[in-house]
């Protein structure tokens, strides 16, 4: 009998290890909390089960995703907390003139507002709405797209804390 595990076994032992570490609730958490952007965590919510209730449940989490880049825009805002057009404007905000129209700026006032009106609960009841509402998606969503996003992201977060 050999004592030597085939590269088989290894192979399964170590998927083994990183089903654990990645279905694990708090080490998600960890990863959530770190300086990550709306675009990526919308993208590790649909990760696994696991990571998509830890992203519908951490309140700290969403904060920082929220303030990632000093603030979001009424459609990021609208996105990560489930909004409608005229739930958004009532939250304070800035606007700005943009190359081809203006955009409204949410800052952390605006955010703070937002999870203090009946907190992750009321979030994840909003989006379930959404989810089950027919809607028409008039936005691009391909992977081109996304990757666009989460650079564009990173290049604010980067260019606030300069």
């Amino acid at each position: 009998m050999s004592t030597h595990a085939s590269p088989i076994q290894r192979s399964r032992r170590r998927r083994v290890a990183i089903d654990a570490v990645m279905s694990n609730p708090d080490i998600v958490t960890h990863i959530l909390r770190s300086h990550i952007g709306p675009s990526t965590f919308v993208a590790a919510s649909r990760v696994c089960k696991v990571w998509h209730a830890v992203c519908r449940s951490d309140e700290h989490a969403l904060r920082r995703v929220a303030l990632y880049q000093g603030g979001l825009t009424r459609t990021a805002l609208r996105g990560l907390f489930g909004l409608t057009s005229v739930e958004a404007a009532a939250y304070p905000h800035t606007t700005h003139a943009h190359a081809v129209g203006v955009y409204c700026l949410y800052k952390q006032m605006a955010i703070d507002q937002v999870l203090a009106d009946g907190g992750m609960h009321a979030i994840r009841e909003r989006l379930r709405l959404r989810v089950a509402a027919p809607r028409l998606r008039v936005y691009p969503v391909g992977l081109e797209d996304r990757l666009r996003t989460s650079k564009l992201e990173d290049f604010l977060h980067h260019r606030k804390t300069i």
